[in-house]
């Protein structure tokens, strides 16, 4: 039987929520044709590799580099793949049981979609449900309100040369995906059901993002959609106003971003 769906992960030293990880994921596609495929980007933690070397033994595909980053990480799993639909999957979260049953029959309905995503449910340091709304362009444009762990088209990653692997832009890898997938004309589906669980950390990589991080991130980010975003980002008071605070004040940027005032910029959540 062909694989339909290829679940793509990416690990990096997240060996202690592997199994749990691992469940969810037999657990969502019992009945459809899947393959799971875990990347281990370079970790270092021996718990981390004696986990990855057991799920080997269990018949999940282990593919091993050097630490290169998420977005490389994605790509190296996605090219060893088989599906004709990808679903990544970061390895402390899980996926839900029903989402991709709802999600498959779209594709085969209408083409164009390249991309079919639902909503999160949180959990961890922070409980609820995060519904994330049909697709806007626009809004997308503003800020990434779609998380990575969408189904997508194996063909539209193919179409636009995959994650971008460059380290400055990691943290916004996949909003800068799903803009080159939107800007190619590929079109989004809304499924308002949740798709996955969502863990939330303060110790994350976007929540640990620094200011020099975020303006390296956000130079490289604007320079290459310069041409679809224009001034949407760069003459907007409230950008350049955050912008001034992290660059000149980080502590009151930081204060600010833990009081809520100021929302993460790294963070869907």
């Amino acid at each position: 039987m062909s694989v339909q769906v290829s679940v793509i992960t990416a690990c990096y030293n997240h060996g202690i929520y592997l199994d749990e990880m691992v469940a969810s994921v037999q657990a969502a596609l019992n009945g459809i044709s899947y393959e799971h495929i875990i990347v281990n980007d370079g970790s270092t933690d021996p718990f981390t590799l004696e986990r990855l070397k057991a799920l080997s033994q269990e018949g999940i595909l282990i593919l091993s580099q050097s630490n290169q980053g998420l977005g490389a990480a994605r790509n190296t799993g996605i090219k060893k793949a088989s599906g004709e639909f990808i679903w990544p999957l970061d390895s402390d979260n899980k996926l839900c049981p029903g989402f991709v049953q709802k999600a498959l029959p779209f594709f085969q309905q209408d083409p164009s979609i390249g991309i079919v995503y639902g909503d999160a449910l949180l959990f961890g340091e922070r409980s609820g449900y995060s519904s994330v709304g049909p697709f806007n362009l626009q809004r997308l444009m503003l800020s990434n309100y779609i998380d990575a762990c969408a189904i997508f088209r194996r063909s539209c990653w193919e179409k636009v040369g995959g994650y971008d692997e460059q380290r400055e832009i990691m943290m916004w890898s996949d909003w800068d995906f799903w803009l080159r997938l939107a800007f190619e004309g590929y079109r989004y589906h809304y499924v308002p059901m949740a798709s996955f669980s969502y863990r939330v950390l303060s110790q994350s990589m976007v929540h640990g993002a620094n200011r020099d991080s975020y303006l390296k991130a956000a130079a490289y980010f604007y320079k290459k959609h310069e041409s679809y975003l224009g001034d949407v980002y760069l003459f907007t008071r409230l950008h350049a106003l955050k912008v001034v605070l992290a660059k000149y004040a980080p502590r009151l940027y930081q204060l600010c971003i833990r009081l809520g005032l100021i929302k993460n910029p790294f963070s869907l959540w």
